[in-house]
Formats: C-alpha cells, structure tokens, sequence
C-alpha cells in the first residue's frame, strides 16, 4: 500500500535516521572496537530493538510504559544508566590507550577484538531500554495511519523505519572500515575513543534529566 502517507513517512524517517544519536554513536564505537562484524551485530542488535517496540506498540504495552509516570522514569533512567556506562568505558578506554602511541601494528593487531554478540546485546539494551523509542512508535506513527487503512500499515511504516536503519548504519560501519587504517592508528582510536565515550555519557546525561 503506497500512497501519500507512506511517502511522507518515508522522507521522514529518512531525516529522523540520519539525525545523529544514541544509534549512530554505538555503532561507530563498536566498529572501531571491534572489525566490521561487530559493526554489523550492532546494527542487527539495534534492528531488533526497533523490533522489540514495534511488538510492544502493537500489543499495548507501550502504551503502558507512557501512561505510567513511574514505569517511564525506571526505564528511562535505566536505559540512560546503560549509555553512561558505555561512555565511561569508552573514556576508560581511551585514557588506558593515551600512552600507546608507539605500540607496532603487529601488536595492535593482535588485540582480541570485539565479541559480536556482546556488540548485538548492546545494540538491543541501548535501543530496548529508551523509552523516546517507543513515544516514537506511538505517537509519531500514528499521524501516517486513517482509521480506514489496512491493520498491516503499523507494520509497514516500522519495517520501512527499520530499512533506513540498517541502510544508514551499514554505510557508517563500511565507512569505519574503509578508514580503519588511519582510524585505529593508537593516537587517533585514542582520540575517537575520547570523543564517543564522551559523547555517549552526554546523550546518558540527557536521557536522564529531559522529560
């Protein structure tokens, strides 16, 4: 079913995808942690908690989350908890690796990388446990959706949400690992490390404290 709506809903998730967040950040994080196949199992990890939503949209939990002030702020302050705690390893990170700046290439590649399913569990938690993920599904959606539209629309605006997801996030892990080289030079993951890390405590920070 395409008609106006869809098209419409279509450019905007484009434009809401493309928006940097939580999303773009952890992904970008993990490959540079990890090679590409843990970019790739963040990606699939944060597909499925788009997944995840979409179920809870359409069985009414949701909407439980969103009516219930305190269940909100226990979700909220859990998923922000779980980004902060991922910035500060990050940051760890980064300041562990400050004084590698010599290590050989044969040593740095020697480092065991990222496990990708570590990569996909945090890509599911980061997006299962934000709540503006399921106001999104909830009160975004609906404006696409008439009372006379099919009972499969729901899911199609969420499935063609999700393409944009992993179309978006697959370019940002294949750009990663076309720039790996210069990327995971010590100096500059340090540098990156610095910056996500950072990054990840502040989109932590902000979960938090926004209503």
């Amino acid at each position: 079913m395409i008609d106006q709506s869809v098209i419409a809903f279509t450019i905007t998730a484009l434009i809401i995808t493309l928006t940097p967040g939580n999303d773009t950040i952890l992904v970008f994080r993990n490959s540079l942690s990890g090679h590409r196949s843990a970019g790739f199992a963040t990606m699939f990890g944060i597909c499925a908690g788009l997944i995840v939503h979409g179920a809870f949209a359409s069985m009414g939990i949701s909407v439980i989350l969103t009516q219930s002030a305190t269940l909100f702020q226990v979700v909220k302050l859990a998923g922000a908890g779980y980004l902060i705690f991922l910035g500060g390893q990050t940051l760890w990170a980064a300041w562990k690796n400050r004084d590698k700046q010599l290590v050989t290439s044969q040593s740095e590649s020697s480092q065991k990388p990222k496990s990708v399913a570590k990569s996909f569990g945090e890509g599911v938690l980061t997006n299962v446990l934000n709540p503006k993920v399921a106001l999104f599904y909830l009160s975004f959606l609906p404006q696409f959706i008439a009372p006379t539209d099919p009972f499969f629309k729901p899911l199609l605006l969420a499935g063609i949400h999700i393409v944009w997801g992993i179309i978006w996030l697959s370019i940002v892990v294949l750009m990663i690992n076309k720039m790996r080289k210069i990327l995971t030079n010590p100096r500059a993951k340090s540098i990156m490390d610095a910056i996500c890390g950072t990054v990840l405590v502040s989109l932590g920070v902000r979960l938090a404290v926004n209503e």
